[in-house]
């Protein structure tokens, strides 16, 4: 690196302005906080931050957010829904807003959703390690996760097969435990998607125990994508305050940077692959005291409270004899047929069959 520029002068140090970059990014610091801290003007800092972020999203973002391809990094990733209960998953999706202080007044509308205050929204999908495999967005704040859904090319991808549907699975069944091989990958999500085959989310209204308790386990699985926007927002203070970027554009830069910048703290810290230790199960991880016994029995008796209070006040329900089909209060139009397939029950039974056998078999693992 040169010390004087073309006309004589010292230049001004590469490392002073990256750390500049950083602390914007950590700590939401306006620029002329960062003047104060490196000694380089306000004005060197602010361009520097925007070619940075331009630059790391357009160069480092797909490297470092890209989804896993190879049939080793697939299988480490499955194998871990798989020890689950989950098996053929292969993360989990949700959407993420973004609070655009510095929204224009005539855009305001376009943005301002359910939090109350303007937004963009981001579709994420992580693995349950925390690590971020594929964004889109930023979209208005206003838009909602089916619409999010339809213009994300990597769950269209999934969706469609193009993506994973070729990798296979298996799944075993309650009746006469029989294995059967399914093709296509998964991700899980909430209530708020399109209930394709792909996007397998937990049943809210049923009397069955077993899709029940499958439910709920599958709510605790996903609280990995929440937990990863808690540890990005946390990590990077400038996705949490009020952002007062000017632009869209600016905004999707900073976010994009820090998906990868998260994924590289988690590559570094070796937190990515701390599932491929496994848990000493038969010895001290495995051992439970009263308290803990007397919690595992609360929780059950509350579960089975609320298993009887929906059996009685739930009038239309899927007919869980057959899963198979879709619910009869649904309307099998061709507005429908695009948020609705039948494949996706289909395949939520054979999830639940698998799910139930394991946890009889007391297969299930949880860390």
């Amino acid at each position: 690196m040169k010390e004087r520029d073309a006309l004589g002068q010292p230049v001004v140090p590469l490392e002073l302005l990256v750390l500049g970059v950083l602390r914007v990014l950590g700590r939401g610091m306006c620029f002329d906080g960062i003047y104060e801290l490196n000694g380089i003007s306000l004005d060197v800092n602010r361009r520097f931050f925007h070619c940075f972020c331009r630059a790391y999203r357009t160069i480092q973002f797909p490297i470092s957010c890209a989804p896993p391809t190879s049939k080793e990094d697939i299988d480490q990733v499955t194998k871990v829904y798989e020890s689950l209960g989950l098996p053929g998953c292969i993360g989990s999706t949700d959407c993420v807003h973004i609070h655009w202080d510095r929204c224009p007044a005539a855009l305001r509308s376009l943005h301002v959703g359910k939090e109350g205050f303007p937004t963009l929204s981001y579709s994420v999908t992580a693995t349950h390690s925390r690590r971020i495999i594929a964004v889109h967005g930023g979209a208005k704040g206003t838009t909602n996760d089916k619409t999010m859904s339809k213009f994300d090319s990597f769950l269209k991808g999934i969706c469609d097969g193009s993506i994973y549907g070729q990798n296979q699975f298996a799944l075993k069944n309650t009746v006469n435990n029989d294995v059967e091989v399914v093709s296509g990958l998964y991700l899980i999500c909430d209530g708020g998607y399109h209930k394709w085959r792909t996007m397998q989310c937990p049943v809210k209204q049923t009397s069955d125990p077993d899709v029940c308790h499958w439910s709920r386990w599958l709510e605790s699985v996903r609280k990995d994508i929440e937990c990863t926007f808690g540890i990005l927002k946390g990590r990077f203070r400038i996705l949490k305050v009020p952002c007062l970027l000017q632009t869209a554009n600016e905004i999707d830069n900073v976010f994009y940077t820090c998906c990868a910048l998260h994924n590289e703290i988690l590559r570094d810290n070796n937190l990515a692959f701390l599932w491929e230790q496994g848990v000493e199960w038969d010895g001290v991880d495995g051992h439970h005291d009263l308290c803990d016994i007397d919690k595992i029995l609360h929780k059950n008796t509350i579960v089975n409270d609320q298993m009887r209070l929906v059996s009685f006040r739930v009038t239309r329900t899927l007919d869980m004899s057959d899963r198979t089909g879709t619910a009869s209060f649904f309307q099998r139009d061709s507005d429908l047929e695009v948020e609705i397939n039948d494949s996706h029950f289909s395949l939520q039974k054979k999830l639940v069959d698998h799910f139930t056998k394991q946890k009889r078999d007391n297969l299930l693992q949880w860390r």
